[in-house]
This record gives C-alpha cells, sequence and structure tokens, in this order.
C-alpha cells in the first residue's frame, strides 16, 4: 500500500537467486547460491526452515497449488521435489539435464512439470514418477527450430497446455505441452530473456 520497505530476510550465506511466495501468501521461499533453499514467515521475517540437498547452486523453486511441495532445480544439474512441512527430499527426478537446470514451472494439479536449462532444453516431467516425458522440439515443417542457447525461464499456462520459456538466444518461444511442439516464437529482444510469464 505504501511502498515501505517492511523487513529483512537474513540467513543465507550467498546471493539470493530466486524468490516465490507460497500460495497462500504467508510464506516466502528463497533460493540462494549458498546451495540451499529458505522458508521464512512473510509477516514477521522469521526463518521456518532450510531445504538442503543439492550439491551446487540452486537456481529456481516453485510450489505445488497446495503449497504442501517444492520442485527446485540446480547448477547440479538436478530437480527436487520436496516435503514443506519436514524440508526432506521426497524424491531426486530419475533423468538429469546436461547442464545447469536454471527454472522450473508446475501444472495446477501439481501432476507435471516443465524446466529450462543450461543445455538449451525445455522438458516436461511427470512430478510423481520423477521420470521425463518429453523434450520440447522446433518444427522443421513450421521452419521453427528448438532454442540454440541458454534457457533462463519457463512458466505454464494456467489450463496447463501452453508452456512459455525465454533465452540466451534472444527469443520467447511458445510450446504444445501435449505434443511437445514449437507454436510460435518472439524475436525482437535484443538481447538475453530472463524472465518469463503467463498472464492467468
Amino acid at each position: 500500500e505504501t511502498g515501505k520497505w517492511l523487513r529483512d530476510f537474513s540467513g543465507h550465506k550467498s546471493y539470493v537467486w530466486n524468490v516465490a511466495f507460497s500460495p497462500d501468501g504467508q510464506k516466502v521461499l528463497s533460493v540462494s547460491y549458498d546451495k540451499t533453499m529458505r522458508l521464512w514467515d512473510a509477516d514477521t521475517g522469521e526463518e521456518l526452515r532450510a531445504f538442503q540437498g543439492h550439491k551446487d547452486l540452486v537456481l529456481s523453486a516453485a510450489f505445488t497449488s497446495d503449497g504442501q511441495r517444492l520442485l527446485s532445480g540446480s547448477e547440479d544439474k538436478t530437480m527436487r521435489l520436496w516435503d514443506v512441512a519436514t524440508g526432506q527430499t521426497i524424491r531426486e527426478f530419475d533423468e538429469r539435464h546436461t547442464k545447469a537446470v536454471t527454472s522450473v514451472a508446475l501444472s495446477a494439479d501439481g501432476r507435471f512439470a516443465v524446466s529450462g536449462s543450461q543445455d538449451n532444453t525445455v522438458r516436461l516431467w511427470n512430478v510423481e514418477s520423477g521420470t521425463q516425458v518429453r523434450q520440447f522440439q522446433g518444427s522443421d515443417a513450421r521452419q521453427l527450430e528448438s532454442h540454440t542457447n541458454e534457457v533462463w525461464s519457463v512458466a505454464l499456462a494456467s489450463d496447463g497446455r501452453r508452456a512459455l520459456s525465454g533465452s540466451s538466444d534472444k527469443t520467447v518461444r511458445v510450446w504444445d505441452v501435449d505434443t511437445g511442439a514449437e507454436l510460435a516464437k518472439f524475436t525482437r529482444h535484443t538481447d538475453i530473456v530472463w524472465s518469463v510469464a503467463i498472464s492467468p
């Protein structure tokens, strides 16, 4: 309402790369170069718990819609599903990107996830099994191509049918989640696209 600073969240030992509110707005999650994620009380700034297990920088995380689980992506090339109440890893995804996982997004029902990586790929995952469903690909027939450089951000439409990605190749791309095909490419940026979002 006022735009004034309210409080600090202090405890990370290195850069904070990303933050997210829990679905109920009562908690704040931060991910850091110190290889941890930390959960904070949004009103008091008190640290509620730390999530430890990644072997390198944590770059992205997303809550399930019920706020009970978290999905994270890391420089260690892995994705992990976490129990928010205990801070414990539920599973590490079986297959891996070949470079850092820079961004993750969850479907509204929490069944599927999309990831972006410095290996230039965007991938779809089954959250419950931790297995890859497909890698999103360009279309030769429509003269569309996959990203040609690092992918830094991904987002999922609320209906779960389209995904969006932004990349160091200066493009934003729209993907069909059901088929993995590229639907469109936006090319007007002149430098890295660090973040993307889809309206409700």
